[in-house]
C-alpha cells in the first residue's frame, strides 16, 4: 500500500510546485501539475539535455507513483516525451524497467532520464518495478493539443496489440 504522505514532498520539489492534482490509478497514483501553453516563441524546452519539441504542442508534467506495472500501450497523445526515475540515488540498485514493444526492456536506474517517445520512437511502451516496491517517475510530454482535457489529457484508445 502506497503512503502518499511519504512520496509528495519529493515529487512537489520535482515539480516546482505544492499546487498539485492527485488521482488514483490501477498502478498507483498520477500526481499531476498539469498542461503549459507556451508562447510562440518558445519552440522547445530543454530538460536533462535533451530537446522536447514544443512547435504546436502543449507541455503536460506528472510523477507517477508505480506500483507494480503499466502494461504497453500506444501513445498518440503525444509528439515527445521524457521520463525520469526520480528516486534518490540512494537508491543505487533500484531501476524502473523501460518496456518497448520494438526494443529489449531498458533499466532506468535512479536520476537517470530518456526519451520514452520521440517523434515514432517508442509509440508503444510501458514501465514495471520490481514486485514490493515503489517507482517514482516525472514524465514530461509535449501533447498534441487535440487530446488536452482541462489541466491533463484524454487517454487516447490503445491501439498496441502485443
Amino acid at each position: 500500500m502506497i503512503d502518499l504522505n511519504e512520496y509528495l514532498p519529493r515529487i512537489c520539489k520535482e515539480l516546482h510546485t505544492d499546487k498539485v492534482e492527485v488521482e488514483k490509478t490501477h498502478f498507483g497514483y498520477a500526481v499531476i501539475k498539469g498542461n503549459w501553453f507556451p508562447p510562440a516563441a518558445v519552440d522547445h524546452l530543454r530538460i536533462d539535455g535533451r530537446n522536447i519539441d514544443l512547435r504546436g504542442k502543449v507541455l503536460h508534467e506528472r510523477v507517477l507513483i508505480i506500483e507494480g506495472e503499466i502494461p504497453v500501450r500506444s501513445h498518440q497523445e503525444v509528439a515527445h516525451e521524457l521520463v525520469r526515475n526520480i528516486r534518490d540515488i540512494g537508491f543505487r540498485n533500484f531501476s524502473i524497467e523501460y518496456i518497448d514493444a520494438d526494443r529489449p526492456i531498458w533499466n532506468i536506474n535512479p536520476g537517470e532520464s530518456i526519451l520514452s517517445v520521440y517523434d515514432r520512437t517508442g509509440f508503444n511502451h510501458g514501465f514495471r518495478v520490481e514486485q514490493g516496491k515503489v517507482g517514482l517517475l516525472y514524465v514530461a510530454k509535449a501533447l498534441h493539443p487535440e487530446f488536452v482535457d482541462g489541466n491533463s489529457f484524454r487517454m487516447p484508445e490503445n491501439t498496441y496489440k502485443p
